[in-house]
């Protein structure tokens, strides 16, 4: 059984991972100058966000009495730390669902690569869509359920992605979906390249798995945070990944539907910065950008 300072190392040890990284992306947003698809004022509140949750893979803090360590959690959506929390309530209250199904469909819906000036328009045209093709599958699902009592309700869950390409400056926008229903997995399928003609067939992705493990596998891919701070290492990237939080601050990335809507709340964790404790952290960043070439510069 670990002691109260072996858990707070571990912790502690786990938070500082992300630190380094995040922290390249915030030197990166002070110098950044505005662009057509990222003012300034988003750029500000990206890297008030962005500061918020270095503070929380860095800081631990002493709770009340001084006797033992507890974290202290910034609540962000864009923290890693935070974020790892809701994914693991969604995992264990989702599974106890999903092991029960007979089978997991997995399928991927894909659009062609687009410029950063058009990501947001883009994005927004595959939520619409997406409303429309999952309202279609879903009643179509329902009213076979009527025709036969072997027929299952539609459940699932539905994970937005964006991944970018640094060398050409470009971005990808699709959907993860995990269902328990063969019929709609390729019902989704084929709205989709009826909706968007110019997506290619081979690109989309329809899979499925029986045992535990691969359904086990497929559940936790989806559920993970869809922000990824690894290899940061270069001004393109840093760009990236600020147009890309940018685009889905206010979008709901996962979602559930059917049985297995309404079993994750959001975590209630103890412990939130306000405002004022913020300003008053010593912070500090460990890479920073050059005004003359705009490379960063690293300790």
């Amino acid at each position: 059984m670990l002691s109260n300072i072996d858990t707070v190392k571990r912790l502690y040890t786990n938070k500082r991972l992300n630190s380094a990284a995040i922290s390249q992306v915030i030197a990166y947003l002070q110098h950044m100058e505005p662009k057509p698809f990222l003012t300034q004022e988003e750029i500000s509140n990206l890297e008030m966000k962005l500061r918020v949750s270095h503070e929380c893979s860095n800081l631990i803090y002493r709770s009340e009495g001084g006797k033992i360590y507890c974290p202290s959690y910034c609540h962000n959506r864009f923290c890693l730390i935070c974020s790892k929390i809701t994914e693991t309530a969604r995992f264990y209250r989702y599974w106890n669902v999903i092991q029960k199904w007979p089978c997991v469909w997995s399928v991927t819906l894909t659009i062609p690569v687009c410029e950063a000036a058009l990501l947001n328009e883009t994005v927004q045209e595959i939520n619409r869509v997406w409303k429309t093709i999952h309202d279609t599958v879903r009643k179509g699902v329902k009213r076979q359920a009527h025709k036969s009592p072997l027929a299952v309700s539609l459940s699932g869950i539905r994970k937005y992605e964006i991944k970018s390409n640094s060398v050409s400056n470009t971005y990808q926008p699709h959907i993860h979906l995990i269902l328990n229903s063969k019929q709609a997995a390729f019902h989704y399928e084929n709205l989709w390249l009826e909706k968007f003609p110019k997506a290619l067939g081979y690109a989309q992705k329809v899979d499925f798995a029986v045992d535990k493990v691969k359904k086990k596998n497929s559940l936790s891919y989806l559920i993970k945070p869809g922000l990824a701070f690894d290899n940061v290492n270069s001004i393109a990237e840093c760009e990236a990944i600020a147009v890309i939080l940018n685009t889905v601050a206010n979008l709901h990335t996962i979602e559930a539907f059917g049985e297995l809507r309404g079993l994750v709340k959001e975590q209630k964790v103890k412990g939130k910065f306000s405002t004022s404790e913020m300003e008053k952290m010593n912070w500090h960043v460990t890479a920073y950008v050059s005004k003359e070439t705009g490379e960063c510069l690293t300790e």
